[in-house]
């Protein structure tokens, strides 16, 4: 009886846990590079992992976009019930123009190759509409978070 009591309280605590870390990263006070040297080392911005895992695996309201060309999608496939807006790393215009406008606090999940569009994606989608945007990385990260 002590076993299963304890064993409540421990996934009890592991949810409290669960749910207050994933309400401080969707109230976007995620940590951003102070220096000059973090910044080298991520320079995309591409959010950790496990944090990327933790918002797909507990919001069933994400959205997930894919700004990778047709030729990258039909040779290495997508995520499931994607969004698929192709850009450049330098030009994102056609993002904004044909990103959903009809979505209210919906977390936006963007990823491409390397995470460099999606760079390009995440900045003009938050400048044209104040969303907040996670930069997954690549399909290859993504994949592996779904």
């Amino acid at each position: 009886m002590a076993r299963e009591n304890s064993t409540v309280i421990a996934l009890g605590v592991t949810a409290v846990v669960g749910a207050v870390y994933y309400y401080y990263w969707t109230t976007n006070h995620r940590k951003e590079a102070t220096t000059d040297e973090e910044a080298s080392k991520n320079p995309f911005g591409i959010a950790p992992r496990a944090e990327i895992k933790l918002l797909l695996q507990n919001n069933e309201e994400v959205i997930i976009l894919d700004v990778r060309t047709s030729d990258e999608i039909d040779s290495f496939g997508k995520v499931e019930n994607s969004i698929h807006i192709p850009c450049t790393p330098d030009d994102a215009s056609q993002v904004v123009a044909d990103f959903p406008k009809n979505i209210s606090d919906q977390p936006i999940v963007v990823y491409c190759r390397s995470g460099r569009r999606a760079a390009t994606a995440k900045k003009a989608l938050e400048t044209a509409f104040g969303y907040s945007i996670w930069n997954a990385g690549g399909y290859d990260d993504i994949k592996n978070c779904v």
